[in-house]
Parts: structure tokens; sequence; C-alpha cells
């Protein structure tokens, strides 16, 4: 007799035994059996199995293996069949009330429908099994867990209005979308809170404060058939907790929460709609009301760690599991999110110098959001002291000269710093970018003393599936280099690498390495039903810029349509309750999340990706490219902790900059901390190696280099973090370009201005504040003694400065070539007088365009194109910084500096606008500097150029990993060297 298997109902479940075998034979011993077996049997086997490994089914005995009903409910249609039981019921329910729900007698009835909408008649269920007539059916959830609980719901009738209400609610989240509910019900919206999650806000006085918000667990989640997935390949991840309520109804909560002075089981809302929660969830808002109402120092430390404060009040009321299960901390953010908080600016250490290098400093202390908090050498123990003690007790702050000074270990670092010297350390005065005028809620990092779970080496890699290829839709032919950048991108995601950084010098056509690199990764998950939006990261000012060349380079609509999230069109983005307020100022998201996860690629801007962190933070991004990364450099600003925290839920993450080092060296290690955190160690580490001394080491920085920038190789197993190519060694067709230096003899009043400043900087002496007010004084006069242009005429005006002297003689020169430049000049109060200077002058039929950061974006483009279009002789005027970088200006070939900048990079930055891809005629930089007839080598202007050429000189060496920016001690010498030289 062949062997084989059956199955007979039991009591609360369905039973399986082999038959044709006299013996008991344990159920691990099965698989052996199947060959014995019929095909129809062997394919029980497996499923069976699964159920036992996945505890769904239970061996109660040899050779007897039991499935309890809420199990069979769960299966999908292929596993039923191959366990040999009846065909899914093709029904839904029809459900309606009998009385009213604050009845003690009221009910809940149903009727099983057809698919036709007509009640199946005369039908038995017996557990999970349904029969009418000689037919028989599974029931499947949730229906079968609705009827359950409608049964129970009936059965168990109580006099209760509270715990009615809570049955009816956890009945109403198992209805199915399809089932039919009468009118009451259907009007009578009852929500269940099985647990919460507070929202961070700052009341209408600018108080921190924090609402309870409802969350529900999918109670359907792993119910749904196999076969209804319409991706298979959807990420299988556990989804989180939703909320509860809309927007509306959860303000209405918060309002209505706070009029009473406990928590409440049951609260109603108005319209029909009421909040339900069960006793456990009911102690913990309890405590969550009493915090509402306490100081500020207590609700900022129950925000801080809203668990431990549950767990102490509760502990011997509810169990470790109950208590995990009440307050939900979203995690739908990257995993370098540790959760949404208050802003706590960071806390920098400052010394000042004494006059003699063996005397102690002369003043030191905290900088806390840029007001200085003086030390002394007895006060710091004590502190340090009081700081630990807070942390200890979860209090955020201590106060120190009316200062509240943040309890964190990044202050209590600080305080560690300053402790050293008073042994010799040389840190300077740091002020910070980010000054908030009132509190933010916003995505916070993980502390950096768990850095370790989010570095990144070659062997944690996970290869992606693909191939290198240049994408089809690209309508531009790539230039070597484009086409070996290309590839290095596809390489990094190809060998799963979480990001790299793009740091070509300017002009090598970056923004057209990354398009074509979108586009491949877009080819490679098109057969996707749903592929992962691309948000694009950049100034203002090239947002424009970057459709524009998608349009000009991509064929066929490219990536699609961008959706602009910045400026006034973020208005059609936001809920219509947001009532124009940031997600910063609400502590959760208040544009619509489904606009970008429906997009093709997103664009937006630095500052509004930093005030609306909640919502981009939500979205799980394909790529996230940063452009002008450089905007991120200070890794103590909040708009590079918000760029951390959107990055970490990209799968890649694309930094470019053509400048990688401006003001000092932990720039790079910010930009490469958010494309590939920990390859450069912690920060502390990191400037104690290569960023401690005033004095450069080339060996260092040339080791640096060595280690992250990388020497392309297609058959190098892993990329590293850096590709850095420059203009001279990659573009073979560029035109020639000279760079002249013009000086000039300051005329007299320029001179005798100029000498007025160098006689009272000597009277100053050399404190910081009368240096720099000096050295600034200096700029402006060696620019033009009278910024103001007064009562003088045109040629006064012009004759009365060297440089503009100078300046107009370049100008008649490239005037009668009838050519087009390129006039960088810082001083905007300045910059309108030049422009009514040149075109009186030149009797131009329209003034010349200014471009600076009062210039919006679209207006910027427009501007650009205008230009480009043009013919014959032609300026436009730049401030160097809103002009300097992302716009391609290729139809002039003369740039002159009139104003300098103190950092090197920055002017270059500028020439390249014009010395780039598109240049045909040969590229001239003219660069006026004026000399005092009586200081001459000692002048300002002549000082200052030697400077910037000395810093240039040594950024070439290593790739643009030196400081280009002037130091503190670079400008002490500019002084000395102007001031005390004659």
């Amino acid at each position: 007799m062949a062997i084989g298997i059956e199955w007979l109902k039991a009591e609360d479940g369905v039973r399986y035994r082999l038959t044709g075998t006299a013996e008991s034979i344990s159920s691990q011993e099965w698989p052996l059996m199947a060959e014995k077996m019929m095909a129809k049997d062997r394919k029980t086997i497996p499923i069976l199995m699964s159920l036992l490994e996945d505890e769904l089914a239970d061996e109660i005995s040899d050779g007897l293996i039991h499935i309890p009903y809420t199990a069979i409910a769960q299966l999908n249609r292929q596993q039923t069949n191959s366990l040999m039981l009846p065909e899914w019921a093709p029904l839904t329910l029809s459900l309606e009330g009998r009385g009213l729900l604050t009845d003690k007698d009221f009910e809940l009835a149903y009727d099983y429908m057809t698919s036709d909408s007509r009640p199946l008649l005369g039908s038995i269920r017996e557990g999970v099994f349904l029969r009418a007539g000689s037919r028989e059916w599974i029931i499947p959830d949730p229906i079968y867990s609705l009827v359950e609980s409608i049964d129970k719901f009936n059965a168990e009738p109580t006099e209760n209005n509270d715990e009615r209400f809570l049955k009816w609610s956890r009945v109403k989240q198992l209805l199915p979308d399809d089932a039919i509910v009468d009118d009451y019900l259907k009007g009578m919206q009852v929500a269940l809170g099985t647990s919460f999650t507070l929202e961070f806000r700052s009341d209408e006085l600018g108080r921190f404060t924090f609402d309870p918000i409802l969350v529900r667990e999918d109670l359907l989640a792993g119910l749904k058939p196999v076969e209804d997935y319409a991706d298979p390949t959807e990420d299988e991840s556990p989804k989180e907790p939703s909320r509860s309520l809309p927007p509306a109804s959860e303000r209405e909560l918060a309002r209505t929460f706070r009029k009473f002075r406990d928590a409440k089981k049951q609260y109603a809302l108005g319209n029909g709609m009421y909040i339900v929660v069960d006793e456990p969830v009911r102690k913990a808002l309890e405590v969550v009301r009493q915090k509402q109402e306490a100081p500020e120092n207590e609700r900022r430390a129950f925000a801080a760690n809203p668990h431990a404060a549950l767990r102490e009040q509760l502990g011997d009321e509810l169990s470790e599991e109950c208590l995990a299960g009440l307050f939900f901390e979203p995690s739908d953010y990257g995993e370098r999110v540790a959760a949404a908080g208050i802003w706590v600016p960071k806390v920098l250490p400052f010394l000042k110098k004494a006059t003699e290098p063996w005397m102690p400093p002369e003043e030191f202390g905290l900088l806390i959001n840029g007001v200085e908090v003086l030390l002394t050498a007895e006060e710091i123990p004590e502190l340090k002291k009081r700081i630990q003690d807070a942390m200890a007790i979860s209090q955020p702050t201590v106060e120190h000269k009316e200062i509240m000074i943040p309890a964190t270990t990044e202050t209590l670092e600080s305080i560690e710093t300053i402790e050293k010297p008073l042994q010799g350390s040389t840190l300077e005065k740091t002020r910070l970018e980010d000054k908030p005028t009132k509190e933010k809620v916003v995505l916070l990092l993980q502390d950096k003393d768990n850095l370790n779970e989010f570095c990144f080496s070659y062997a944690d890699w996970n290869p992606r599936n693909g191939a290198a290829s240049i994408p089809k839709g690209i309508r531009s032919t790539l230039k070597p280099h484009q086409e070996t950048g290309v590839r290095w991108m596809q390489k990094h995601w190809l060998e799963g690498s979480p990001g790299a950084l793009l740091a070509d010098d300017m002009g090598l056509g970056k923004t057209l390495q990354c398009l074509a690199f979108l586009l491949w990764m877009r080819e490679q998950t098109q057969e996707q039903m749903k592929p992962k939006p691309f948000l694009i990261v950049a100034p203002t000012g090239l947002l424009q810029n970057w459709a524009d060349e998608h349009d000009f380079h991509l064929l066929g609509g490219g990536l699609g349509l961008p959706l602009r999230a910045y400026g006034e069109r973020l208005r059609a983005l936001r809920h219509p309750d947001a009532s124009g307020r940031t997600d910063a100022e609400t502590g959760a998201p208040v544009l619509r999340v489904r606009e970008f996860e429906n997009a093709s690629w997103v664009l937006t801007t630095y500052e509004t990706l930093r005030d609306y962190s909640h919502s981009f933070g939500r979205i799980r991004w394909a790529a996230m490219i940063l452009d002008e990364v450089q905007k991120i450099k200070n890794p103590n600003a909040l708009v590079t902790e918000e760029c951390k925290a959107v990055a970490s839920n990209a799968d890649f993450v694309l930094t470019m900059t053509g400048t990688p080092v401006e003001n000092r060296l932990a720039d790079i290690w910010s930009i490469v901390d958010t494309c590939q955190p920990g390859v450069l160690r912690d920060l502390k580490s990191f400037v104690a190696k290569y960023d401690s001394s005033p004095a450069i080491d080339t060996d260092l920085l040339k080791d640096l280099q060595r280690q992250i920038t990388d020497d392309f190789n297609e058959m190098e197993t892993s990329p590293k973090i850096m590709l850095r190519r420059m203009k001279a060694d990659e573009l073979d067709g560029l035109p020639e370009k000279t760079e002249r230096y013009y000086e000039q003899e300051m005329p007299q009043i320029q001179a005798e201005t100029y000498k007025k400043v160098v006689k009272a900087a000597k009277l100053a002496g050399k404190q910081k504040g009368a240096m720099l007010q000096a050295l600034h004084q200096f700029r402006i006069i060696s620019l033009h003694p009278k910024p103001a242009i007064g009562e003088l005429s045109d040629e006064e005006y012009i004759a009365s400065s060297a440089r503009f002297i100078k300046t107009f003689e370049i100008l008649d020169a490239i005037h009668a070539r009838k050519e087009r430049v390129l006039v960088f000049l810082e001083f905007k109060v300045i910059q309108p007088i030049l422009q009514g200077l040149i075109q009186r002058r030149y009797k131009m039929d329209h003034r010349p365009m200014i471009i600076n950061g009062q210039v919006s974006g679209d207006r910027r483009k427009g501007m650009v194109t205008k230009f480009q279009e043009g013919r014959g002789f032609d300026v436009m005027i730049l401030s160097p910084r809103a002009g300097g970088v992302g716009l391609t200006l290729t139809s002039a070939n003369h740039v002159i500096h009139l104003s300098r900048w103190w950092n090197p990079a920055v002017e270059d930055q500028c020439t390249d606008r014009i010395y780039r891809i598109g240049q045909e005629k040969k590229v001239s930089t003219h660069i006026p500097i004026a000399r005092h007839p009586e200081y001459d080598d000692f002048s300002f202007d002549v000082k200052l150029n030697a400077l910037l050429e000395r810093k240039r000189e040594i950024s070439r060496h290593v790739l643009g990993l030196v400081p280009a920016a002037s130091s503190s001690g670079d400008l002490e010498e500019l002084y000395s060297e102007t001031v005390d030289n004659e």
C-alpha cells in the first residue's frame, strides 16, 4: 500500500498524519518517505515542514501535525491547495449594528455576501471552514479574524461604555475595504490607539512643548496572500506603525487632551469621531499629561528619553514588554538618525593666545550659538561637575553666568580641550553658521560614540546587479574624462558603495557626468514598477541650470519632469493645514511626502532641506546628489546635520564640488562623512592628525591624498572615495589662458587716505578687533577712497582709484576688440556705480547686468541666457560668491578681478565661469593692483596678491586639499607686513 498524507478536522484546527504505514513516524522523517508517496502528497511535505519551522504548526505526537485555524486563515491559495484544503471563500461581509453603540445590549449582525452582492443563505461556520449546501470553503484573513471578533463582541456584552467602544474599534480595524457597512456604523468613526509617539513643537509663545500622536500597528501586515502582491521584489522590511488620525483630528485630540487634568480612555472629537485607548496606553498618556505641565527643564528631560521616564513611573504596574510597545519612536528615517528633537547648538572651545608663547592663554571659554562664555581656571572643574550631574538625571542644560549651557558629551569634551593648555593649545575663536533665534525641532544624528555602527569599509559593501555602460538616452557625446567619470560612479554603485565625492575641477562637466550616471541608474531599475526617486540638492541659482542641462543633454524626456521643491513652489506641496510653518517649527512633516515618492527626481535647496528635513527624511531615495557640497563644509552647522540625516535614507549619496577644501581641512571630513560615514574616522581624530598644526605638512597631506583620491582603473575591485581631475590635465581642446597683473600707482587722494589708515593702525596696536578693522579699511581704500560717487564726475571718480584707472584701460581695449568681459566686484554699494560708469563711457543701449546674492535663481538663469546669446562688447558685473559658482558664461573671454577675495579658490571659481568646456576664444584674466607710492612693495594689494599666489601654488601640489582661505595667522602676517613696514 502506498504511503500518503491525510487531514482531518479537530476542535480548533486541522491535523495531518501519514497513512499506509503501521508505525508512527516523526514529522522530521516525513521528507525521507516522499519517494514512496503520490505526487499530490509530496507537495504537502515542504509546506508542513515550513509551518513547523515558523511555529505556525505543532507536532502534538509522533506523526501528528496540528495547524490551528488562525494559521490556516493566513495561508495563501498555493499553500491551501498544496495542503489539500478547500478553496478560499469568494465572499465579503455585510455588517450592521442593532441598536446604538452606547446601549449595553448593542450587537453586530453580519452576512456573507457573494461576488454578485447577494447574501449566502444557509451557511454554517465551523472554525475557519464555511459550508453552504454541498460546498465548503476556507475563510481567509482578514474576514476570519473579523467574524471571530464579531462573535466574541456579541458573546461578551458589557455595560461599560468605554469597553464597548474599545471592542468596536478593534473590530473596525479588521474591516476589509470591500465590506458593506450600514450608515450608522459607517458614521461612527472610532480610532484605537495601541501606542503613541510624541510630536515636538514650539507653542505660540515659542516655548518647547509636545503632544501625543496615536499610532497603530498594521494588523493586516503579513496576512495578504502572496499572489496578491503586485511586486514580489517589494521591500519586505517590517512596516512602521501608522498614524491613527488625519492631521485635523490630531490637532483636535491635542487640544482636547489638554482640557482634562487626567488622561481619559475615550475622547470625543466631534463629527462622529471617537478615540479609544486601552488601560496601559491610558496610564502612559497620564504621564505625558503630567509632563506637559512640568517646568521646562523637566519637559526637555522627558522628551530626551520618554522610554526611561515611562519605565520609572510605570515599571511597577506594567511589564517591560508592555512598556516597550506603548511608546513608538519613528524609525522610518535613515539609520544615522537617532530621533527628532530640539536642535542644540554645538559648543566649541576657544582660547586667545597670550602675547608671550610661554604664558597661559589670556582668555578661554566656550562659544555657544555665537555667544562667548568666558571661564576662569577655577570655574572649570565646578562647571564640569555640574554638567556631569545634569547628564546623570537627563537635565538638558545648566546655567552659568545667565547663559544656558547644553549638558552634553560635546560640552564636556570642549571643556577638556580647554583644560589641556591651560598647557599651550592654539585653538581660535570660531563662529557658528547657524544662529537660530528660536528652537527648532530637527532630525538628530546618532551620538558620535556610535560611529562604528555607520562606518563603511569595502568589506561591508553589498554588490548590486547591473553592468557599467554609457546610457542610451544621452544626446551629447561625452568627452573621454566624462566617460571615465561616469564609469567611476557606476563602479561605486555596482560594488555596493554607499557614496562618493566627485571633486573635478570647475568646468569639467560634473553636472553632465552626474545626469548620465542617474540615467544609467534608472535603466538598471526600469523593470521595477515604482523606482525610487532621485534628490538633487544645490544652491538656488543652480537648480534651473540642472533642469536646463537635463533637457539639453538627455533624449526622450530623460529622467522625466522634475518636482521643484523650493521657493514659492513649496506652497503647492504643503499639507492644507500646515499654516505656513516649516518642519523645524512643527516637529513633523508638513510637505506631502507622497508627492516626493511619486516623483522621478526632485530639486531642492540646502536651506529648504534643512527646514523640512522631516519631510525629505522619510523618503527612501535611490540617490541623493549634493551639488556645490562645500555648503555643508561646517560639521557643526544645522544644515550639515540635516543633510547627513536625509542622506542616511538614500541608497547612494554623490557629493560634488570643485573645491573640496575651502577654509580648513575639516571641510573635506564633513563632506566625506556625508557620503561615506566613518571612512575618515571621527572628526576629533582627523583634526588631530591632519589639521592641528598651523604649519602646512605637505607630506601628510599627500598621504591623505593617496588614501582618498582615485587614480581610476576599471580593473580595480574597489574605487576610492574621491575622483579629482584638473582641466589642465584633461582638456586638450581648451584655448590658451593668460593671467596678467597690472600694478598702478595710487593717485594722490587714494594714497593720502591709505596713509591715514596706516597711522591709525599703528596707534591701535595689534588687538584683534582693531587689526581686522584696519584690514577691512585697506581693502576698501585700495579699491576706491570714496566708495560713494557723491558730486564727482565719471572721470573724477575713475581717476581717484588706481584699480579703476587700470580697469577702464583694460575695458577700453576689450571694447575696441568688441569682446565680452566679466567684472568681479564684492562691494554691492559700488556695483551700480560701476554699472553706470560703463554704460555711459561706452554708450551702451542697456545697463550691464549685475548678479549678486539678491538675484533669484530664475532671474539669474535668464540673465545668463541673455548674456550668452549676445554678440559684441558687453560687461556683466558679479559678486564673487553669488556669481562664482554654477554659471557658464563662455560668450565672454575676459575676467577682471576688480576686488580681491581672501580665498584664491573662490577667484579661480570666478575665472572658470568662462574657462570651461564650450570656450573657443583665448581667455585673459586681468588683476589690477594698487601700489602706494611710499610703501611700495609693502602696499596692501601687493602683499595680498603674494599671499594668495603662495596659497594657490601650495594647493595645486595636493589637488586642492590645502585650505585655500586665509587663516588668522595669514591675516596677522598680512597686517604686520602692511602696517609695520615703511
